[in-house]
């Protein structure tokens, strides 16, 4: 998934890096600006 364009009303943050080899939920919720390693 490209990571531009964004922005308008577009409920994403900017694309948080990940290892070319994550897991696909790992890159997908990095694609939405959420870093996928982040534990409460």
């Amino acid at each position: 998934m490209p990571a531009e364009p964004r922005g308008g009303e577009i409920p994403f943050g900017p694309v948080v890096p990940v290892a070319d080899d994550a897991p696909a939920y790992d890159r997908l919720v990095a694609w939405t600006g959420r870093d996928p390693q982040w534990q409460p």
